[in-house]
């Protein structure tokens, strides 16, 4: 038969029973969560303990390594900083002896050079065929840049031609490194039928 009347039922008898069913593996999760906050929190703090750990060691390796290099990179640097020291006096004499050849008379030999590159003085003897080349050959040196004071010291008639001796203050610049040494003059030529004494 048919009922007519209704049965009294329960109030949300099937929604209580899905939260039942829902209920358990929420838990579960929940639980499953939670361990693993705390699991991973542990294993963070644990691997920032070790890892401080490792850098304090890192950090005393690299300072006994930093000490050595930092002392071996300080040798190198004074040993750097007395070559410099030695190149910045060093004096260039050839600069002188390119100069020289270029101021030379093309008759006039040099027997002696006494140089005294750190006083810029030289003493010069030399013989030529006559005393007009060595006024020429002291014109030539009086003319330079290089040349600060010429003193002809001495002259005399020798066995070949003329003996002479010449003192020369020097510039200091002739002794740079970056030096210009000035191109040699172009020699007059004498004049036909003219005799040298």
């Amino acid at each position: 038969m048919v009922e007519i009347i209704p049965k009294k039922s329960s109030l949300f008898p099937q929604e209580v029973h899905k939260s039942k069913i829902l209920f358990g593996p929420g838990l579960f999760l929940l639980l499953i969560v939670a361990g693993a906050y705390f699991l991973l929190g542990h294993l963070v703090k644990n691997a920032s303990l070790e890892l401080t750990e490792l850098d304090s060691k890192l950090a005393g390796k690299r300072t006994e390594q930093h000490l050595q290099l930092e002392a071996r990179i300080t040798e190198y640097h004074q040993k750097l900083e007395n070559f410099s020291n030695i190149i910045g006096g060093f004096q260039y004499s050839n600069n002188f002896f390119d100069f020289i050849e270029n101021k030379t008379h093309h008759q006039v030999w040099f027997t002696s050079i006494s140089l005294q590159p750190n006083k810029f003085w030289v003493e010069i003897s030399g013989q030529a065929p006559s005393f007009q080349i060595v006024g020429e050959q002291v014109l030539a040196l009086e003319k330079s840049e290089f040349v600060q004071k010429i003193d002809l010291t001495s002259i005399e008639i020798g066995e070949v031609g003329v003996d002479f001796s010449i003192d020369l203050l020097l510039n200091p610049k002739l002794f740079s490194l970056g030096a210009l040494i000035e191109e040699p003059e172009p020699e007059p030529e004498p004049e036909p039928g003219a005799e040298e004494n």
